[in-house]
């Protein structure tokens, strides 16, 4: 999936050129692009010697109108700018009609003291709120980086390091971590300071802590593989770590149900780009899905999906316990 990311090339321009504007929102699935883009973006604004007192921020949807507009408003203490965000509100997904008509009033009518950023996960394109903050500021999407983007974000990382990595190590590295850019920050400081000049597969091996979703995934491997002992070794090993099994259960079923739409896409000839933003998981992801589908039938991802549905109920009736329920789906799956 080639992200677009749109905004990115021209926020950059403003940072550098310090000709920031008023208003800039901040959507998508890349939470690191976020904090790294928003944090820039405050550092370039002139020098403030009371950037706390002048920062103003309102979380979630429990904000009124008065509130919002009486941040915005304020006047900066010995400073030029008043820096006022908002996250995650829900706003430019669905919001009141009130709600809606004062965001659309209020972009248009900025103060010229005040930087508002917004910060959203999800939103509606279709929203007034929406169409009325790309018109009025800069829309900026934080998608995930396509498979190529990210190998290279991993090799200028470890260079910034002085150290080294081959490319085919860092496409290597991708395959064992989780969504998102902080995950992958997080395992490369790790490797950074265990290994020597060069980062190598065999040190991530040891070093980087794989996430639940990569080991259920290594544990339908084993299933595909028809490897019980790999399987029910993964088992256990997630049992020891305390991990809740209604969680590995669910993830189970997500595995499945994913493979299952990625092999029904497949088959109709979708691209990864089309798979990858029809699931919507990075590229690389997309692509571990699509190979292990390619180790089950459309048969058995269909039954692996609804058995996880009965053992739901079953679980929720009390009629079988959570880790009987997940060992039993384990070992009836080599059986299916």
């Amino acid at each position: 999936m080639a992200a677009k990311n749109s905004g990115l090339t021209e926020l950059r321009k403003h940072i550098k050129d310090k000709t920031i504007g008023g208003l800039y929102f901040f959507f998508g699935d890349e939470e690191y692009l976020k904090d790294d883009y928003i944090r820039r973006l405050r550092v370039s604004l002139p020098p403030d010697p009371m950037r706390d007192f002048n920062y103003t921020k309102f979380e979630g949807a429990e904000h009124t109108p008065d509130e919002l507009d009486g941040a915005i408003e304020e006047y900066p203490v010995m400073a030029e700018k008043r820096v006022v965000e908002l996250v995650n509100t829900g706003f430019f997904k669905k919001c009141t009609p009130e709600m809606s008509d004062y965001l659309k009033k209020r972009f248009a009518d900025l103060p010229e003291h005040t930087l508002l950023i917004i910060r959203e996960k999800e939103i509606d394109k279709r929203s007034a709120a929406y169409k009325a903050a790309v018109k009025y500021g800069l829309a900026v999407e934080c998608a995930y980086l396509s498979d190529g983007d990210l190998v290279d974000w991993i090799c200028r990382y470890v260079m910034d390091a002085r150290k080294q990595i081959r490319r085919e190590d860092a496409q290597y590295l991708i395959t064992l971590c989780d969504d998102g850019l902080h995950y992958v920050q997080n395992e490369l400081d790790k490797l950074i300071s265990y290994s020597g000049e060069v980062i190598t597969q065999a040190e991530m091996d040891r070093v980087v802590s794989k996430s639940v979703n990569v080991r259920v995934f290594e544990m339908t491997d084993g299933i595909m593989e028809r490897n019980a002992d790999k399987a029910l070794s993964i088992l256990e090993d997630l049992k020891t770590m305390k991990e809740p099994a209604f969680r590995i259960l669910y993830l189970l079923f997500s595995t499945f149900d994913k493979m299952l739409y990625a092999k029904i896409l497949a088959d109709e000839g979708a691209p990864y780009a089309e798979i990858a933003k029809r699931l919507g998981v990075p590229p690389f992801i997309a692509q571990k899905y699509v190979r292990g589908a390619n180790g089950f039938s459309k048969e058995f991802l269909i039954n692996r999906v609804c058995a996880v549905c009965e053992l739901d109920l079953a679980i929720k009736q009390g009629t079988v316990d959570e880790w009987s329920a997940l060992e039993g789906f384990v070992t009836v799956s080599f059986n299916a």
